[in-house]
């Protein structure tokens, strides 16, 4: 049974943001589909084996440059991502 995958507004924000200063680089602005992609395929299946933890109900997991913060609501089968942070190297 899979969790449905849900982006907070703060995310998809820095996810955004992110894709656009790519793009007005002229730098890819796709460097993200395949991490963002890996990450949700992820949680889907295995959110509570997967990363490592953050305090009492976060994780953290890591695809490629791109980590992500979340929780599991277990009882709805809900992954909410809270924040998402890019590494540069």
């Amino acid at each position: 049974m899979n969790y449905r995958i849900v982006w907070s507004s703060r995310a998809r924000r820095t996810i955004q943001t992110l894709v656009f200063l790519a793009w007005e680089k002229g730098a890819d602005s796709t460097f993200l589909d395949e991490p963002i992609q890996a990450i949700t395929d992820l949680l889907s299946r295995q959110p509570r084996t997967a990363g490592e933890s953050r305090g009492d109900e976060e994780r953290i997991v890591f695809a490629g440059v791109l980590s992500v913060v979340y929780e599991i609501f277990e009882s709805e089968r809900v992954v909410l991502i809270y924040r998402a942070n890019v590494s540069h190297g």
